[in-house]
């Protein structure tokens, strides 16, 4: 009965810590970056490209290209 009651009551407090600790969140915006987002996830501009790094493992990562304007037409296609 002891265990039952310490597991409820742990699992109340980790519930409300979520809870209250949510509104400590940063808003983001459509367009703005996220304040905390790993600035290796973050895509990069140069020129008329976009630059995307990604990663398929621990050990394997490479960078995914793409023209603005060829994204703008398979866009709106």
């Amino acid at each position: 009965m002891i265990k039952t009651l310490s597991a409820v009551a742990i699992s109340a407090f980790i519930a409300a810590a979520f809870f209250v600790l949510s509104g400590y969140a940063p808003e983001v915006g459509p367009g703005q970056l996220a304040a905390l987002q790993k600035s290796s996830r973050r895509d990069m501009k140069h020129n008329d490209q976009i630059i995307l790094p990604y990663a398929v493992s621990d050990t394997f990562s490479n960078f995914a290209t793409i023209k603005i304007s060829a994204l703008m037409q398979a866009m709106k296609a």
